[in-house]
């Protein structure tokens, strides 16, 4: 429904794997396969992402980021028309 609503379609709609979108920058996480010993790398580089977001002054993502950014994050393969 959220991704009807945002006009995001799928190539591969009955790809089990495929992450859901986020609504906001800030439902971004670390990914599973991630270590957990370096998650505060992980935390550091969401930190410059969000500077940069705020910098910026977007206040939500765009579809194509709400789909990419989480697929992106569980190393799949993306194309994207936007």
């Amino acid at each position: 429904a959220f991704r009807r609503s945002m006009c995001i379609r799928l190539g591969n709609k009955h790809d089990p794997h495929v992450p859901d979108p986020v609504s906001s920058f800030g439902d971004l996480s670390v990914p599973k396969w991630w270590d957990n010993a370096r998650e505060s790398q992980f935390q550091n580089g969401l930190r410059a992402l969000n500077q940069n977001i705020e910098h910026g002054r977007w206040k939500e993502p765009t579809p194509i980021q709400m789909q990419g950014m989480p697929t992106l994050l569980e190393r799949r393969d993306l194309i994207g028309c936007a």
